[in-house]
């Protein structure tokens, strides 16, 4: 399918495919150009998610852009999306990476990283994603800015990373959906899951990207405690006596002339 004419036509089934049409593909397991939830579903399953989490995200993503790419102006009751039309389903509030017309915005993508990560801006984490899609929210956008947080998110869980950060070329492979034929790819060479019904926050892999951004955290924090609080040796302070003649001691041998200490004081001296 090439990119339409406009964000108001329908794609031709020609090549090239654009970014949007390529990562909407890889759910459309007969090729036939519509997705159905049980193509969103297996495509779920396909790329790691468990039962649950891929049964909720096809509903959620059926029922949120199934109407806007309709055919037909009418709504699908069997909340199919249209592939050719996949242009239609982009929304309010998001990072704008998607031109109206499927195509990938190189900028914008680069944008993301820019406004929202630190240096050297080549990754970005789930609080900085939290961050973006609040900062990218359009006034009245509801829809929008949940759809948005729904996907970030979801992206988030699905790459887990070790790390607790999404690196800026496994962002980009989602976008065009390289990403997802890595990962059903490398899941199918891995052996039968026999609890693939649990629900991910019982397995332990779940915790081991959080345990390490908590981590990485308190690790941050402490170092810039003890950048802060480095003690420094203080530079010795010379101290000058002012010898005073044998008269002026008093009975114990001290000598109680001044000494100057930065400024003068007091002080009993022995001798």
């Amino acid at each position: 399918m090439a990119p339409p004419k406009n964000s108001l036509a329908t794609a031709p089934l020609t090549e090239p495919l654009t970014p949007l049409q390529g990562h909407g593909l890889f759910f459309d397991r007969d090729k036939d150009g519509i997705l159905t939830i049980p193509d969103t579903f297996w495509g779920l399953r396909a790329i790691g998610f468990t039962l649950l989490p891929s049964f909720v995200g096809a509903i959620i993503l059926h029922g949120a852009f199934s109407f806007p790419t309709t055919t037909t102006g009418l709504p699908d009751p069997f909340l199919r999306i249209h592939v050719n039309r996949l242009h239609r389903a982009v929304h309010g509030s998001d990072s704008k990476t998607y031109s109206h017309k499927g195509d990938f915005d190189t900028d914008r993508f680069e944008d993301i990283f820019r406004d929202w990560t630190l240096p050297p801006h080549d990754s970005i984490g789930l609080i900085e994603i939290i961050y973006m899609v609040l900062g990218n929210s359009d006034i009245w956008d509801l829809f929008g800015f949940l759809t948005a947080m729904f996907e970030w998110v979801g992206i988030w869980m699905l790459l887990w990373p070790p790390t607790g950060r999404l690196t800026k070329e496994e962002v980009k492979g989602v976008f065009d959906g390289s990403t997802f034929r890595d990962l059903a790819q490398k899941n199918s060479e891995k052996p039968p899951d026999y609890f693939f019904f649990l629900p991910c926050f019982l397995r332990l892999w779940f915790w081991q990207p959080l345990i390490s951004y908590i981590l990485n955290q308190f690790r941050l924090y402490f170092n810039q405690i003890v950048d802060a609080n480095t003690f420094r040796t203080p530079e010795p302070i010379e101290m000058e006596s002012i010898e005073r003649p044998l008269e002026d001691r008093d009975a114990g041998g001290y000598d109680m002339g001044e000494v100057r200490l930065g400024a003068e004081v007091r002080s009993g001296v022995p001798r």
